[in-house]
């Protein structure tokens, strides 16, 4: 028998061999996407792109790119904006640091300015948090009863059939303020889309406003929540109500450049002196209510330093399930207070925060008119387009000692007119009219809503009812 031996052309053949390499390939591009994606999910879950964003180039998405490659375009466009935007927090913050290290710097009598300041900023912090500020058996000024913080969802007049709370997001007129109404407002319409336990599926009525609250409880003013907003120092929160008054082009609808709101000549003393008055005029207004109605109050720096943490602490207070519903049983309150979903507001948070790294976001906008206005009252520079150092800490230093013995360290009631003083700066000359004006127009932007035909405000008390006509002597 001839046995004839087993050809190896066959092993040995160049299909073989590109089956082989073919193999190699495909099991090293398997090995390296196995490692792209566990790097990958392990960013994800610890927080942390930075290694991620560096493996994909600074380029533009590409529609002939894979979807892995274009999520990581956006995710290092997303750092690079992330840390201009922490740049930016920390000039602000420094500029604002040194302003207030300026204001009352120059006194005579430190001491008692000191004293003033303390307790003004212990006015304008009052709040009145439920589960907090109504468990401690303290004592309302105004009924002599146990303090609550009320909550009240009104059902309104001429038959409003669709119950909802309603959430007042309060500061005064500027600039600066309406950039931060926007923003908390697009935080909670948000939250509100999302649903999920912790919004109970409640629809809320959103109501940024620089109007203050008519006097009253929750059934007078028609506010279930308020979140009032304080610019501090109050520097800044004079020349941000000034350039507003004077520039009609500051509404939030119109999310334009800031450049616009600065063509206006430096104003005389005594106007911002009264701007000043004002302002302190407006928190006297607001801390009043914070005696009765449920409020949380925010400021500036606050929002700057830690933008995640107070947005949470807004979420928690705005959601918190303790709403006093008009109709039911007295004291009724649905689900039993603290039943909320932490994790999806953390989320909530979070997914915003993300969203905010775009310069035409609602918080890029407050970036950029908070750096505008500061630039403006920049101490160190000296042009005839910026107000000198000392003409206006001079006239905001005397008024502001002035107002708070006046208003009794914001504690008078009621409190002084908004009106009040703007006639003695109204000189009949052609450069005053432009700041009464703006003066004016501030005020009807400040005094109560006493409008009969809204079906939520009962206005019952006749200083508001002065303060509407701008009467500000009647009582």
């Amino acid at each position: 028998m001839v046995t004839i031996p087993r050809s190896n052309s066959r092993q040995n053949s160049p299909l073989m061999f590109a089956r082989k390499s073919l193999v190699l390939a495909l099991s090293m591009a398997l090995a390296a996407g196995i490692y792209y994606w566990f790097a990958l999910i392990v960013s994800l879950a610890s927080g942390d792109l930075t290694g991620i964003s560096a493996m994909t180039p600074n380029v533009d998405r590409d529609s002939n790119q894979s979807p892995v490659t274009n999520y990581m375009i956006d995710e290092n466009k997303n750092e690079i904006r992330r840390k201009a935007r922490i740049g930016k927090i920390q000039t602000i913050l420094a500029q604002i640091s040194h302003l207030t290290a300026q204001f009352g710097k120059d006194t005579n009598q430190h001491e008692e300015f000191d004293a003033k300041l303390s307790s003004f900023q212990s006015a304008i912090r009052k709040e009145c948090l439920p589960g907090r500020d109504d468990s401690k058996g303290e004592i309302n000024p105004t009924t002599h009863k146990n303090r609550e913080c009320l909550r009240f969802v009104p059902l309104g007049k001429n038959d409003i059939r669709k119950q909802r709370p309603r959430i007042g997001i309060m500061a005064p007129p500027g600039i600066i303020s309406d950039s931060l109404g926007l923003w908390i407002a697009d935080v909670l319409m948000h939250t509100q889309k999302i649903g999920g336990s912790a919004t109970d599926n409640i629809e809320l009525e959103i109501i940024p406003t620089s109007h203050v609250p008519v006097y009253g409880y929750g059934k007078s003013h028609g506010f279930t929540k308020l979140i009032r907003f304080v610019t501090l120092p109050l520097p800044l929160a004079v020349l941000d109500a000034y350039l507003w008054a004077r520039n009609e082009a500051s509404s939030t609808a119109q999310l334009s450049s800031v450049s616009s709101f600065l063509s206006s000549d430096p104003p005389s003393e005594e106007v911002l002196a009264l701007i000043l008055r004002q302002i302190m005029r407006w928190h006297c207004r607001l801390s009043h209510v914070s005696a009765h109605t449920s409020m949380l109050t925010v400021t500036l720096d606050e929002i700057l330093n830690e933008p995640e943490t107070l947005l949470n602490k807004i979420l928690r207070f705005v959601w918190r399930n303790d709403w006093e519903w008009e109709g039911k049983e007295k004291g009724a309150i649905e689900n039993g207070g603290e039943n909320e979903d932490a994790n999806n507001l953390k989320d909530t948070t979070k997914a915003v925060i993300l969203s905010e790294y775009n310069e035409d976001s609602s918080f890029g906008i407050l970036l950029q008119r908070t750096s505008a206005i500061l630039e403006k009252i920049e101490f160190a520079k000296s042009s005839p387009s910026t107000i000198s150092k000392e003409g206006f800490q001079r006239a905001l230093e005397n008024a502001f000692q002035d107002e708070m013995k006046l208003s009794k360290d914001l504690t008078k009631w009621p409190c002084p007119s908004f009106w009040e003083g703007i006639d003695d700066v109204d000189h009949g000359d052609v450069e005053t009219n432009q700041d009464v004006a703006g003066l004016r127009h501030l005020a009807t932007h400040m005094v109560p809503n006493c409008n009969d035909k809204d079906p939520f405000i009962r206005c019952t008390v006749n200083r508001d009812r002065c303060e509407v006509v701008g009467d500000s002597k009647c009582k």
